[in-house]
């Protein structure tokens, strides 16, 4: 039989995946149950909540501020490019007429 000592270890051990869904659904269901009766459980559940809710708000932040710089990069060479392909064409032009005025004088 496993004591209060050892079923909180337990139920410690499980809380990380209990807040990511996951758990089987017996397992929830005896955290669950746990949780109704051990008021240490349920602050850790809590203080773990509030640091998962935390770290997620930071990661999805900095993942936007990435994609904003990565859209912005993208903008600048994307200029960048195609202000290359008409200044390469009116070189390319500008090659063609000279050696047609030369072929010709």
């Amino acid at each position: 039989m496993i004591n209060k000592n050892q079923e909180c270890d337990i139920i410690s051990d499980l809380l990380p995946l209990y807040l990511e869904h996951k758990t089987s659904e017996e397992t929830g269901e005896f955290i669950r149950e746990h949780l109704q009766g051990c008021e240490s459980c349920r602050k850790s559940l809590r203080y773990m909540d509030t640091s998962y809710e935390e770290l997620f708000a930071e990661s999805r932040k900095a993942e936007s501020q990435k994609n904003n710089k990565k859209s912005h990069k993208n903008m600048l060479f994307g200029k960048a490019k195609g202000k290359l392909f008409v200044y390469g064409y009116l070189l390319f032009l500008m090659c063609v007429w000279i050696y047609i005025i030369a072929c010709y004088i």
